[in-house]
């Protein structure tokens, strides 16, 4: 379920040309093993706004360039705080499953409600990047502020 809104995020975002030239390959990093095995086969061969998708799988504990996406799962406060200032201004969509992820700084945070998967995006965040979410991504959106 996390690979499909992961996938889904994707088209319902906009990354500035010179992060994201036109028919570059769209990379989604994920640190999480069971997120980029579902992904591995919803990338396959497809594209989303006429750029290829990939998959790169990482530890956050590395160096993260070349990232449209990155998912991170499972995060306490303090990396969650440590990931969203090491990629202050970047143009990279932070997606996250933590608790209170979009709160922290995360743009994405991906919760449970009522045994359904939902998402909340944190505007602030997005707005202290260059991407641009699109009225209908945010309209199924819980938002939500810095801290809240």
């Amino acid at each position: 379920m996390k690979a499909a809104f992961l996938l889904n995020f994707t088209k319902f975002t906009d990354w500035p040309e010179d992060e994201l030239a036109p028919a570059a390959p769209m990379v989604l990093c994920v640190a999480d093993a069971e997120v980029a095995t579902a992904l591995d086969s919803l990338v396959a061969g497809r594209s989303v706004n006429q750029h290829a998708l990939a998959l790169r799988r990482l530890k956050l504990d590395e160096p993260i360039r070349g990232c449209a996406v990155l998912y991170a799962s499972k995060l306490d406060e303090r990396r969650t705080l440590q990931l969203v200032a090491g990629l202050a201004g970047a143009s990279v969509l932070t997606v996250g499953d933590a608790q209170d992820f979009a709160a922290r700084g995360g743009m994405i945070g991906l919760f449970v409600d009522d045994g359904r998967m939902r998402f909340a995006i944190n505007r602030n965040a997005v707005q202290r990047t260059r991407l641009k979410l699109s009225a209908q991504l945010l309209t199924l959106a819980k938002i939500v502020k810095d801290g809240a």
